[in-house]
């Protein structure tokens, strides 16, 4: 759980920090800003949730979605690509087609990323009990057996996020 003041963020011109950030009164416009529907739940001190991009529905469903566009939101943060995976690996959760698709798209966008948070994330991913299940997901969030163009998907995906380190996610 996090208490945090209402804000919205600028453009991000980098694929990590927005170049400015403003607060703003609106609940939903914050959770508008968040990476997945299940990460854009609030509660208040009654006890009263609000939920506009239905993360409970997706929380019941195992279920891993974009807010909004997810295209925008890993351009956005490319941080929030491996984020997605570690996830879904530690939850169990599949990832929505859509949100699977834009995290492929996106995947280049990890070399803007720090090394270090990388590691970070790739660790959490790679001891989560469902890293091979993630990795066998097709572009339709349906588990497929393990093949090489899968394998070698990740491959790429993951050498690209490390720079040059060649670690291989099966």
């Amino acid at each position: 759980m996090e208490v945090t003041t209402y804000r919205r963020d600028g453009t991000y011109s980098d694929s990590r920090h927005p170049d400015r950030v403003e607060f703003t009164g609106s609940l939903e416009e914050d959770l508008s800003r968040r990476d997945f529907t299940v990460n854009a739940i609030a509660l208040n001190r009654r006890l009263e949730l609000r939920d506009p991009f239905h993360g409970r529905e997706d929380l019941e469903k195992q279920v891993l979605r974009a807010v909004g566009e997810p295209e925008r939101r890993f351009r956005d943060d490319a941080l929030r690509i491996l984020r997605g995976l570690r996830f879904a690996s530690k939850l169990g959760f599949a990832i929505e087609p859509d949100t699977g698709s834009a995290l492929r798209r996106c995947a280049p966008l990890l070399e803007k990323i720090a090394v270090e948070r990388i590691q970070v994330e790739l660790s959490g991913l790679l001891c989560g009990d469902g890293a091979a299940a993630v990795s066998r997901q097709d572009g339709n969030g349906n588990r497929q057996p393990a093949s090489r163009r899968t394998s070698a998907m990740w491959s790429v995906m993951v050498t690209k996020a490390i720079r040059g380190h060649s670690w291989m996610v099966l």
